[in-house]
């Protein structure tokens, strides 16, 4: 690492987050986003620099191995390497959660795309192939699901993260659901263990969906994990029940555009997907839901 120069505030001794990002081979916005969800903690300079050190690269080298090769969610994460239960809150008691900081430029990052090819993750081209067998053009199924014919072919093209949404609204004007679209190999397993759910790539950067009920026919239980601040990105419908229980952090639901719910650890609601909802983590912690819908139209 090389020295740093007369008038730069970061110290000598630690990385930036643009070196950092380097080292373990992703964004500077991954790492950000990881500090969100409580995977990492560096420590600032007096005018708001992260500062990375030698081990907490490491542990972010170990953070890429398990969302890459064992696509574990985040709370699965920290408890493999820190040792804890799935219940374990992002920040212990001597840290103090507080909203993410936005970093002063550093004259060694590179600008950020909106969507890395890692976020969607053959999203896109799934989508495309649907279309193309159903032989709808572009601009039909972007009239059927609401959106511009230039934004969908950003999302066919990897070039956009769809949000939840969007994604839902293109999988029902499809006729298949996002674990039809994403869910390629799911096998039928009756029993699924910690971590070993199928990860549901979706696109939406924060939001991981893990699928634990591959055998099952009836239902679709999912566990979401929410980074503070994500959220469905607008509302949508489809057919069935659904049914969803706080395990940790908070969720915000939006039913119908008339009622609004809180939910915290422990609460639970159940409505008819037929009502339109939108649904965001409005507080400082990454939120764990289990969500069910029947019958699998999600």
């Amino acid at each position: 690492m090389s020295a740093s120069g007369p008038g730069d505030p970061r110290p000598p001794h630690g990385y930036s987050i643009g070196q950092a990002a380097r080292l373990v081979g992703v964004s500077s916005s991954t790492l950000r986003l990881w500090e969100q969800e409580g995977l990492v903690q560096a420590r600032r300079t007096e005018t708001g620099y992260r500062i990375f050190s030698r081990a907490d690269v490491a542990r972010l080298r170990l953070v890429r191995r398990f969302r890459q090769e064992e696509r574990l969610p985040s709370a699965l994460i920290r408890a493999r390497i820190d040792g804890g239960s799935l219940r374990r809150r992002r920040a212990g008691p001597d840290v103090t959660p507080s909203a993410p900081a936005t970093d002063p430029p550093a004259p060694d990052e590179a600008p950020t795309t909106p969507a890395s090819g890692a976020a969607l993750d053959g999203v896109g081209p799934r989508l495309r192939s649907a279309r193309a067998r159903r032989r709808l053009s572009l601009r039909r199924l972007a009239e059927a699901a609401g959106l511009s014919a230039s934004h969908l072919s950003a999302i066919e093209r990897g070039l956009s993260a769809p949000s939840l949404a969007a994604l839902q609204k293109l999988t029902s004007s499809l006729d298949i659901n996002l674990v039809t679209l994403l869910g390629a190999g799911l096998g039928g397993r009756a029993l699924v263990r910690r971590g070993e759910g199928f990860l549901l790539r979706t696109g939406t950067p924060g939001l991981t969906i893990e699928h634990l009920g591959p055998a099952a026919r009836t239902i679709e239980p999912q566990l979401f994990t929410v980074a503070p601040g994500v959220g469905s990105g607008g509302a949508y419908t489809h057919e069935g029940e659904e049914f969803l229980y706080v395990l940790e952090g908070h969720l915000e639901l939006r039913l119908a555009s008339r009622a609004r719910y809180a939910l915290g650890p422990g609460d639970a609601l159940g409505f008819p997907s037929t009502r339109a909802h939108a649904w965001s983590n409005p507080g400082p912690l990454t939120a764990i839901v289990l969500w069910i819908n029947t019958p699998p139209t999600f």
